[in-house]
């Protein structure tokens, strides 16, 4: 089930997502997987067929809640403050460090950063095992490493050794610490 991010900016939209660890997807439309792709420098033809693509949606980054709930890591992802010590520190959510740095060039940019989130939406997969536990450390990483690999996945770096997809996580690393560093001064 896809959600709308943005509906996630209700709590109580929020409290309806799953209590416990899994995997989770961001789609996007192709109008703004389009604007992620520009921003690295690839081209929608050439990399197209390596997306996973649903539903007119494509498949932009995988992650994992271990340690918290699908819920704690959805409100973390889409809530999440751009403090200058989240930004500093390098606690900032990945994907909104990897939003602010495409679509704004600074890390620092939470509205621009919303603006683009709220266009994505979410897909949860629940793993019924207990939170912080060896069994969601062994399950849940070798589920979200499969993800990962088996399509390209512009946003993921930490994993990411889909074929191809080198070239994608330097850009992306690149526009990352520009984007921090811009925050920073």
């Amino acid at each position: 089930m896809k959600v709308e991010a943005k509906s996630l900016r209700d709590k109580s939209a929020l409290a309806k997502m799953p209590d416990c660890p899994g995997c989770y997807k961001w789609w996007a439309k192709e109008k703004e997987f389009r604007q992620l792709l520009s921003a690295l420098y690839l081209s929608y033809d050439d990399v197209v067929g390596f997306v996973e693509q649903e539903d007119g949606l494509y498949c932009l980054y995988v992650g994992e809640a271990i340690n918290g709930t699908l819920k704690k890591r959805f409100d973390w992802h889409i809530n999440q403050k751009h403090t200058l010590s989240n930004v500093k520190s390098g606690f900032l959510s990945t994907l909104r460090k990897s939003i602010s740095s495409i679509v704004a060039h600074n890390q620092m940019s939470e509205e621009a950063t919303n603006v683009f989130i709220d266009t994505l939406l979410v897909e949860p997969f629940e793993v019924k095992v207990p939170v912080h536990s060896t069994e969601a450390k062994a399950t849940i990483s070798k589920m979200e490493k499969e993800m990962i690999n088996s399509n390209l996945r512009i946003l993921n770096i930490r994993d990411n050794k889909y074929e191809g997809c080198k070239p994608t996580k330097k850009k992306l690393m690149a526009l990352r610490k520009e984007a921090k560093a811009a925050a920073l001064t």
